[in-house]
């Protein structure tokens, strides 16, 4: 509410792992993630696994996030097994 979303757009983040790779690359509990590689994340955490799982392990990836009601874009290195970064954010 209040951030200017679609319906269904956006997922939020709601835990981080300490020394994670999502940690790493500055997600913080209460994100709410836009945008993985400027592809709209719409459609839940199984569209942001997806976008993530287009790209291999050792890859960058821009993350756009809303945080505090403001855009900004994180960079994240994938590690292997590919969505470890994903499974900590929305255990």
């Amino acid at each position: 509410p209040g951030l200017g979303l679609r319906p269904g757009e956006g997922v939020r983040i709601t835990n981080v792992v300490a020394e994670s790779p999502a940690a790493r690359a500055g997600l913080v509990e209460g994100d709410v993630v836009v945008g993985v590689n400027r592809r709209d994340v719409v459609g839940g955490v199984n569209r942001l696994r997806n976008l993530i799982a287009l790209n291999a392990p050792g890859a960058e990836i821009d993350i756009e996030v809303i945080r505090s009601g403001e855009r900004r874009t994180l960079r994240a290195t994938l590690t292997d097994p590919l969505l470890v970064m994903i499974n900590d954010l929305v255990a």
